[in-house]
């Protein structure tokens, strides 16, 4: 049972914290989501004309999970992936900045040329920039 394997620090001042995460860590899981979900469109994309006759591990948001959910060391990393993707889901189809920042997730994809390594590096590289930014 996970609740077996699993703790909270509910006293923690951030999510991550409160998974038990650095903050690097919960950085590059959540740009590990980013990669997986570009990544896996645009191989669609240029292996099969009709997105309909591409497996449904790449085209399903299901699918894309399965595939993060395979690169976790532990159960709190896997229960903050999944509350990642359900808040990147629900944000996706509500906010039209977030639609915005999805965008400029491909374009870094493809200046990572497509490198998982790279592409992570650059968001954590990123996103520590953006939190700099807003304690100032």
């Amino acid at each position: 049972m996970v609740s077996e394997t699993v703790r909270f620090d509910h006293s923690a001042g951030s999510i991550h914290s409160v998974f038990g995460l650095t903050k690097e860590r919960a950085m590059e899981i959540t740009g590990s989501i980013y990669f997986t979900e570009i990544d896996k469109a645009y191989t669609a994309h240029s292996l099969f004309d009709d997105a309909e006759d591409a497996p449904k591990e790449f085209t399903t948001k299901t699918g894309i999970l399965d595939t993060v959910l395979g690169e976790v060391r532990n159960d709190n990393e896997a229960l903050f992936a999944t509350y990642e993707w359900g808040k990147h889901i629900t944000l996706s189809n509500v906010k039209e900045d977030y639609k915005m920042m999805c965008g400029m997730m491909t374009m870094m994809y493809m200046m990572a040329n497509q490198d998982k390594d790279k592409f992570i590096k650059e968001f954590v590289k990123r996103a520590e920039e953006a939190n700099n930014e807003s304690d100032d």
